[in-house]
């Protein structure tokens, strides 16, 4: 159980990791946006748009959503997921794990750095 938890926060880590994907999932957080808007707000190719959102919906973080327009055409939409909370707080808290982790062995390697002068 403890690998599978490990590798769910390492996928999180790898999809939430580019900034792109970040700026995808902050207008979806944001009330919900089509892909058009995407495109138009977001200043990717459209072929990145897609993997980005294919991404964030296979690691639950987005949910479409199908919505009729003003014009009354059907328009599929992108939200945060019910999930989205709790996949975030599960990313913060890895990524918490990790800069403990590494934290010790960093202060004895600037420690070490210092003590023979090479840290100028």
């Amino acid at each position: 159980m403890e690998m599978e938890n490990i590798m769910e926060q390492k996928r999180l880590m790898d999809v939430l990791g580019r900034h792109d994907t970040i700026l995808v999932l902050a207008l979806a957080a944001d009330g919900g946006t089509s892909f058009s808007e995407l495109s138009n707000d977001v200043g990717m190719a459209n072929g990145t748009i897609n993997r980005r959102l294919d991404e964030l919906e296979q690691a639950g973080l987005i949910e479409p959503k199908a919505e009729v327009a003003e014009n009354g055409r059907a328009v599929k939409t992108y939200g945060v997921s019910e999930d989205y909370l709790v996949h975030v707080k599960s990313f913060v808290q890895a990524a918490d794990s990790l800069a403990e982790a590494y934290q010790s062995p960093l202060d004895r390697h600037l420690a070490e750095v210092e003590s023979r002068g090479d840290g100028e």
